[in-house]
């Protein structure tokens, strides 16, 4: 015991307790942050085939930093395709996982083939938001299918449940795209619920791509190898 300061009642000695430092913010950010579950994004379309301008929106959204995954949900029977025949969902799904397998990043789901004809985006949100998705959902798509978003079945839906990440597209402005959704999206709603993707516009077109094996044409880099490998015929062999 030591004496205390005036001399009198004896001080009750405590050892000193070094605390220790705290860890710095950015490693209580990373921790934090690598305990959240993977982001999700999912990328709808027909992809009759998928090409490589798909794949190419796709790695645009992981390099955005608010996505960890994309999966790929190929529509059943989609809507907006008239009487065009369309390959068979079995063989479309099957390129898809070609074209995915090299990337774990890229899933391939068949959600929408559990969902009554025709393949509409509002009833997949709310399938997943069935199924534990937490609102918004982030959506993937192009800026061309965008424009058409206020023609969609109950877009209302779509924009309550989701977020929208659009690719540019070759000729579609940031201020047409303003313009197209404004009845659903007016003033600021429209920079909360869409963010453009910081990527070169993407000018491959699935039509082109079809025209041209049609015809019997390579296309070339348009494709995914695999997919080129799986879509093009190999030339005979010259036995001469």
């Amino acid at each position: 015991m030591r004496l205390g300061a005036a001399g009198g009642r004896p001080r009750r000695y405590r050892p000193r307790h070094r605390h220790p430092r705290p860890p710095p913010f950015y490693f209580l950010l990373s921790t934090f942050l690598l305990s959240l579950p993977p982001r999700d994004c999912y990328f709808g379309g027909t992809f009759d085939p998928v090409h490589a301008g798909h794949l190419a929106i796709a790695r645009a959204a992981l390099a955005s930093g608010e996505v960890a995954r994309v999966v790929f949900l190929p529509a059943l029977a989609p809507p907006h395709k008239g009487g065009r025949s369309l390959r068979p969902f079995a063989e479309r799904l099957y390129l898809l996982h070609l074209a995915c397998a090299a990337d774990p990043r890229l899933v391939v789901s068949t959600l929408e083939a559990e969902l009554p004809a025709p393949s509409y985006t509002a009833r997949t949100l709310e399938l997943l938001v069935s199924r534990g998705a937490a609102p918004p959902i982030l959506l993937l798509m192009g800026a061309d299918t965008l424009l058409d978003l206020p023609h969609w079945y109950h877009p209302e839906r779509v924009v309550a449940l989701a977020r929208i990440l659009a690719a540019p597209r070759p000729g579609v402005a940031i201020e047409t795209l303003r313009a197209a959704v404004a009845p659903l999206l007016p003033g600021d709603a429209f920079d909360r619920h869409v963010r453009l993707l910081e990527m070169a516009p993407v000018a491959c077109s699935a039509t082109e791509i079809r025209r041209l094996l049609a015809h019997g044409l390579d296309p070339g880099a348009l494709l995914p190898e695999v997919v080129r490998a799986a879509l093009v015929p190999k030339p005979p062999l010259d036995t001469g």
